[in-house]
């Protein structure tokens, strides 16, 4: 969306210190980390209700759970295979990768738990929960698509 970078915090799948955040909103700065949250989630909405796409992140499989013809996917590997992935996607070193996931995870886990009440790691958010360091990238894709002429 070409957002300016310093949305960029308020943007991560990360809760921002209240603090920060009211002091952001008193001063104009940019709308608090609920409000981007309630709208990012309204936008998730309206393109799940257009159809036809692929919603990564942001609590998408919480905010569509009740759609009907959406097909809610986890994706799970090793850290290892994580690891290698975002070193070739990111152009990352493996103790720079390492650190990005290592560090996602738990952001990610606390995005869902405080929008969203609920746990990112629950297998009833989801219609299939694919690992990929047993199946492959390829297979998990033919998975999805095999589960979407389905719906």
């Amino acid at each position: 969306h070409h957002l300016p970078t310093h949305l960029m915090k308020i943007l991560s799948e990360d809760r921002v210190s209240v603090v920060q955040d009211t002091l952001a909103e008193i001063f104009h700065v940019h709308p608090t980390a609920d409000k981007m949250v309630k709208l990012i989630s309204e936008t998730i909405l309206q393109l799940a209700e257009v159809g036809n796409v692929i919603i990564v992140g942001r609590g998408a499989n919480i905010v569509t759970a009740r759609l009907p013809r959406v097909l809610h996917v986890r994706l799970v590997a090793s850290l290892e295979d994580r690891i290698e992935r975002v070193c070739r996607e990111y152009n990352k070193t493996p103790e720079a990768a390492r650190r990005y996931c290592l560090e996602e995870d738990p952001a990610r886990t606390r995005y869902i738990k405080a929008y969203f009440k609920a746990d990112i790691n629950d297998p009833q958010h989801y219609h299939l929960v694919i690992n990929t360091s047993r199946v492959g990238i390829d297979n998990a894709a033919r998975l999805i698509g095999e589960s979407l002429l389905r719906l």
